[in-house]
């Protein structure tokens, strides 16, 4: 029995797609309208919409490639208060303490 990603003819429906991809099949249908998606589809009717399983894997791939290229490694919450500290114009210490400083002061 054939799985439904193994679909005759190296085809998949968009049902079975939106599922593969763990989206529902009105965002394949944005993605069809857009531009978005995997190139090669088929409307086989006015409501079954078949995409070709070579192009759907390549767009897959590429998408993968494109997710590790922008991906930025995980930055701990001290580095990323340390890279945008922001200090006072006047004295020069971080604005955090001065401000910590100041409420004690009107307490």
């Amino acid at each position: 029995m054939k799985t439904p990603q193994q679909s005759s003819g190296g085809r998949i429906s968009a049902r079975d797609l939106a599922r593969r991809l763990g989206v529902r099949t009105g965002t394949l249908a944005k993605w069809r309208r857009t531009g978005r998606g995997p190139a090669t589809f088929m409307h086989l009717s006015r409501t079954l919409v078949v995409y070709d399983l070579q192009s759907v894997v390549e767009w897959e791939r590429k998408r993968a490639e494109e997710a590790i290229e922008y991906a930025t490694p995980p930055v701990s919450p001290a580095a990323h208060l340390a890279a945008n500290a922001l200090v006072c114009s006047s004295c020069g210490r971080p604005l955090e303490s001065r401000m910590i400083e100041e409420g004690a002061r009107r307490a």
